[in-house]
């Protein structure tokens, strides 16, 4: 059994209900098996969709800034990401615990933390933690709207990182890919 995981930041105020989440995921995604209540305890939530199970847990601090200060300098996808992130008091962690493979968990976790999304005001993004990659909130609801469930979110899946060095050659990389069950990808003098 792998692990899909995905952390939502909450600003101050924040109000979630496990009816609204399940309401909007059986609306936004109607291919889906109806998501069931699992199990509800005072900040965790479980929702069964399918047999596949999703738990939400509120964490009453914010995401140590550690892990989000390198994605913030280099987020591409959200500019002003350190000025939204510093203002977040809490945070969800999301994740499915499952036997589906990676691609299918993945999908799963972003139709599901889209819906979140849709119903939290006071959540301004996602941090994809096997991409180290920070998104912000509509646009993280358009790409799952736009290409699940018949494509795949790559750019909000997988950071991809290329650049010029000094030869004239480019340099890349990407992250995120290993937890789809493919291997990273890494260049140190491509030509193109």
């Amino acid at each position: 059994m792998s692990v899909a995981l995905a952390f939502i930041p909450l600003a101050a105020g924040a109000k979630l209900s496990s009816t609204a989440i399940r309401t909007r995921i059986a609306e936004d995604w109607p291919d889906l098996p109806t998501p069931e209540r699992a199990e509800s305890k005072k900040e965790v939530m479980s929702i069964d969709i399918g047999g596949e199970v999703v738990m939400i847990a509120l964490m009453r601090a914010p995401i140590p800034w550690s892990d989000l200060e390198g994605p913030c300098e280099t987020s591409w996808l959200w500019k002003d990401a350190a000025k939204e992130l510093r203002k977040h008091t809490s945070h969800l962690i999301v994740t499915i615990l499952s036997k589906s493979d990676p691609i299918e968990q993945s999908k799963l976790l972003t139709q599901v933390c889209s819906s979140i999304l849709a119903v939290c005001e006071q959540a301004p993004g996602i941090y994809w933690s096997n991409a180290t990659l920070l998104v912000p909130s509509k646009l993280f609801q358009e790409f799952a709207q736009t290409f699940l469930p018949t494509g795949l979110p790559v750019l909000i899946w997988v950071d991809v990182r290329a650049g010029k060095r000094d030869n004239g050659k480019t340099a890349g990389f990407t992250s995120g890919m290993s937890a789809l069950g493919h291997i990273e990808l890494e260049t140190e003098t491509s030509t193109e």
